[in-house]
């Protein structure tokens, strides 16, 4: 117990705080929107297998966002009753500069996934006593694959990728790569929304992920 509010602290980041984002993309949202892909193969394969990762794409006012609110609120209510299923997600922002970049997003992943756990693995406790200051992204980025195998399925929803900085594309990419590689080994589950810009599609050229445009 003693070290999860140390831990907690460790990972959070100032001006950086999720629930804004959602509220806003909720108050947006009308009645039904987003069922069709609710209700959808897509969304039940996401929901209920582990490794699945899923690429929501679509040019600038497609609704990306408001989408991202509404399964946001339906996994939300799939993981109220489930201690074992573990739930964080971020939104890029492109009028926010701490919702701009890497670090910011790999740590609110962390600490939200460290917020619904009692017992923080001894790996994570070695990894914050090795790096009490801000530690490097590589470190957080393994507390994330340390904290999800802590769950029977983590869930990581991650809204508006093409909105972070331009010097971040390339740490982006990288974060998003080890995650995607230790997904099924760690009961991770990724969602992401973003518009098909040429970069992401070159990142994610190799990336066992399913792809659905939301303009075509």
């Amino acid at each position: 117990e003693s070290y999860n509010k140390d831990i907690l602290n460790w990972l959070r980041v100032d001006g950086v705080e999720v629930n804004s984002n959602f509220d806003r993309a909720r108050e947006k949202c009308h009645p039904g929107t987003g069922q069709w892909f609710l209700q959808g193969s897509a969304f039940e394969r996401f929901r209920g297998g582990v490794g699945e990762c899923i690429w929501l794409h679509g040019i600038s006012g497609a609704g990306k966002t408001i989408l991202s609110g509404s399964i946001i609120a339906a996994m939300r209510t799939h993981v109220e009753s489930k201690p074992s299923t573990g739930l964080a997600y971020f939104f890029f922002a492109y009028t926010d500069k701490a919702k701009q970049n890497t670090f910011n997003m790999l740590s609110s992943i962390a600490l939200q996934l460290a917020e619904r756990i009692s017992n923080i693995p001894s790996r994570v406790i070695t990894l914050y006593n090795n790096n009490k200051s801000r530690p490097p992204m590589s470190v957080v980025l393994e507390v994330i694959i340390c904290l999800a195998r802590c769950f029977h399925q983590a869930y990581i929803l991650l809204d508006a990728l093409d909105e972070i900085a331009a010097d971040e594309r390339t740490s982006l990419l990288k974060a998003l790569n080890e995650i995607i590689a230790n997904a099924r080994l760690s009961n991770i589950s990724l969602l992401m929304t973003s518009r098909r810009e040429s970069y992401l599609v070159d990142g994610f050229h190799d990336l066992l992920l399913e792809e659905i445009s939301l303009t075509t």
